[in-house]
């Protein structure tokens, strides 16, 4: 984490994280259980090619949001141009949907769709978290 997710990560939390730190590395290990119960809390993950940018802003400022939403498109934009994915294992959400069809292409999104009509015609499993209706 950079210092501003530090931050964030702080100020929603209080559990005493280092705030003037630039920047903090956060693993996780397979290893055994008591191991990791003694310093360590994962926010996110990286090095498997999953994009999990965590953008901080003022939810009440306009500007700032807008912002915001332009930059967390470049990061998608530019995951998907060199190749990557919008996504990990488990699945686009809410956030990362308008970046959905650039990833998949239209023809696999509509055929995503129509598999979720198929499976779930009353559209009662995860209601709108990727489709519509």
């Amino acid at each position: 984490m950079d210092n501003p997710t530090i931050r964030a990560v702080e100020a929603a939390t209080r559990t005493g994280l280092d705030v003037d730190a630039a920047a903090m590395l956060v693993i996780q290990s397979d290893g055994h259980a008591d191991a990791a119960a003694q310093t360590i809390a994962v926010l996110a993950h990286a090095g498997d090619g999953n994009t999990h940018p965590v953008l901080v802003f003022d939810p009440a400022d306009d500007a700032q949001r807008e912002r915001a939403h332009l930059a967390y498109g470049e990061v998608m934009a530019l995951a998907i141009a060199l190749g990557g994915t919008i996504t990990g294992e488990h699945g686009v959400g809410r956030l990362k949907r308008p970046w959905l069809g650039d990833y998949l292409g239209d023809d696999v999104l509509e055929l995503n769709e129509r598999i979720k009509k198929a499976l779930d015609p009353q559209g009662i499993m995860n209601p709108g978290a990727v489709f519509a209706g």
